[in-house]
């Protein structure tokens, strides 16, 4: 008996943790999400910041949490990160209106809200996106907005000045991607990007109008696209200028469809010119029909950007 619960020990030691999945009921689907960031609370079962930001004067850095309508704003309540890196506790009722003045934050790490821990995170300070510039919050549509600057290379040449948010490893199997974005007109950048030379799958051109140009992989240009909300094939999807709702549903997930960072793309195709982003949510598969039109709803209905009603079910011949 003794030798069986030793063995039975052993093995729970060597058992991983199960990861507490949220579900993201802001946005109406109860399919685990592998990755969620965004500039609201997406999940009741978060009760962590929204993202941690650095002071450009004197570098300190703070966590920031939902305010009461549960999106960052000055009065969301802040508090002096922990230099783990690690969230801190939510602490006293300290507003974010109190340190902002005139002054010029950047986005130190953006916070994984589906339970994953899965952090987009940057500790080069000049390589962080901005979300408060001269004390004012940046905003599309009158809702916050990261905004990612870099310099284009000039006629082809890589360019190593930019921002970006980066993963502690590559995600490789992108089932559904959800994304509310903008790219700067004249700028430059991809939806999602990496830091290898060799992965290009989610290539844009931005001289053409193209949202996926024909270096992206046959797995995005094969896949399921939607703009706000309405379906087109990926060949004809625009680059989007102004706030939109891109929804991808690669085919295969699990084939060329690899990211590691927003804001940078090997060393060419960085996000330039104050483009960003304001939310970006990937499962591992596919979306129902219903909890993809559930997420471009609550995306279209925060962000102000219309999309079409979700479709009535389909009515079966001898039943309501």
């Amino acid at each position: 008996m003794f030798k069986i619960l030793v063995f039975v020990g052993l093995i729970l030691t060597n058992v991983a943790p199960a990861v507490a999945q949220n579900t993201l009921t802001a946005l109406g689907v109860t399919s685990g999400a592998t990755v969620a960031y965004s500039v609201r609370q997406l999940s009741t079962s978060y009760t962590g910041p929204l993202m941690r930001i650095r002071n450009n004067t004197n570098n300190n850095l703070y966590d920031v949490w939902p305010d009461a309508s549960g999106q960052f704003s000055t009065t969301s309540v802040i508090s002096t990160a922990n230099p783990s890196g690690t969230p801190g506790s939510k602490n006293g009722s300290t507003a974010l209106s109190t340190i902002t003045s005139s002054t010029t934050f950047t986005v130190a790490i953006w916070y994984d809200q589906s339970g994953n821990a899965r952090n987009l995170t940057q500790t080069t300070n000049a390589y962080q996106p901005t979300i408060i510039s001269s004390g004012t919050i940046q905003t599309e549509s009158s809702k916050p907005f990261i905004r990612f600057y870099a310099t284009i290379g000039t006629g082809g040449a890589p360019s190593t000045t930019f921002n970006s948010l980066q993963l502690a490893s590559a995600l490789t199997t992108n089932g559904h991607v959800s994304v509310v974005n903008k790219f700067a007109s004249g700028g430059d950048g991809f939806l999602l990007g990496h830091s290898n030379s060799l992965y290009y799958g989610w290539h844009s051109n931005n001289t053409n109008s193209k949202l996926f140009d024909t270096y992206a992989s046959t797995s995005v240009e094969n896949g399921n696209v939607w703009q706000n909300g309405t379906s087109v094939t990926a060949t004809n999807a625009v680059f989007n200028t102004s706030l939109g709702i891109n929804t991808i549903q690669p085919q295969p997930a699990n084939s060329g469809t690899a990211w590691d960072n927003i804001g940078r793309d090997r060393t060419y195709h960085h996000t330039s010119g104050g483009g960003g982003y304001a939310e970006l949510i990937v499962f591992a598969s596919a979306l129902s029909t219903k909890e993809r039109q559930s997420i471009e709803s609550s995306q279209g209905s925060y962000s102000g950007i219309t999309v079409p009603a979700a479709s009535a079910p389909t009515s079966i011949s001898g039943t309501s």
